[in-house]
């Protein structure tokens, strides 16, 4: 009797556990899991499941951090048995828009924060939307890091950003401030997209308070 009672236990916890909305997370250019331990905090205490991407540091081609996040996706997925909210903060955003697209069975949502989401046509990279200096010097060796690691040619993000300009496959939802200095303004909003305005900067959003109030009505509606 007592190991039925510790069974029962178990399935009560299992259940309780599925019955959470899943979160995905994924940080932006340069970033890794560690720099949304504030985002994720907030959001479990909001009630929510947050998962950590896998990505230690957000430095390398699309693909290359696609094949990590597509592993995590589908053990989250698999797992909880629950479609999955991605919420990625700048590249994170662009790069959970063309995950979900890829794989738009296992996905409720794309939040995107600060993200590049709309791009000019014939662009090479992401770097294109970037306002931000810091992030341009870097670019270079950036590149030949890719290059040397991955021996893959400038064209690489061709199809990436084919996809990125594509109508999303999932509800996609752009969270962005007039305030970032870091992305240009024109990049944040497109028509198949809702857009959510809030005041932050570009650094500040994952962090905010009042984004995160924003963030829970989104994923309440």
């Amino acid at each position: 009797m007592r190991g039925h009672n510790v069974s029962a236990v178990q399935n009560v916890v299992e259940e309780g556990r599925s019955n959470k909305k899943q979160i995905l997370l994924i940080p932006g250019f340069l970033h890794g899991d560690k720099d949304l331990a504030t985002l994720a905090r907030g959001l479990s205490r909001s009630g929510y499941e947050t998962h950590p991407s896998g990505i230690k540091k957000n430095i390398y081609y699309s693909e290359v951090e696609l094949r990590i996040l597509e592993q995590t996706l589908h053990k989250i997925a698999t797992k909880s048995g629950r479609k999955v909210t991605i919420i990625g903060h700048s590249r994170g955003g662009a790069l959970g828009k063309v995950l979900a697209d890829r794989n738009p069975s296992y996905v409720e949502k794309v939040i995107a924060l600060s993200a590049p989401l709309n791009i000019k046509q014939g662009a090479r990279d992401l770097s294109n939307a970037s306002t931000s200096s810091y992030v341009l010097r870097r670019m270079l060796p950036l590149y030949l890091l890719n290059f040397l690691r991955y021996g893959i040619h400038l064209d690489q993000e061709k199809k990436f950003l084919k996809e990125l300009a594509e109508k999303p496959k999932v509800p996609l939802v752009s969270v962005y401030s007039k305030s970032d200095t870091e992305v240009s303004q024109y990049s944040f909003v497109r028509q198949d997209a809702e857009a959510v305005e809030v005041d932050c900067k570009h650094e500040d959003i994952t962090e905010s308070k009042d984004v995160l109030d924003a963030l829970v009505s989104i994923l309440r509606s």
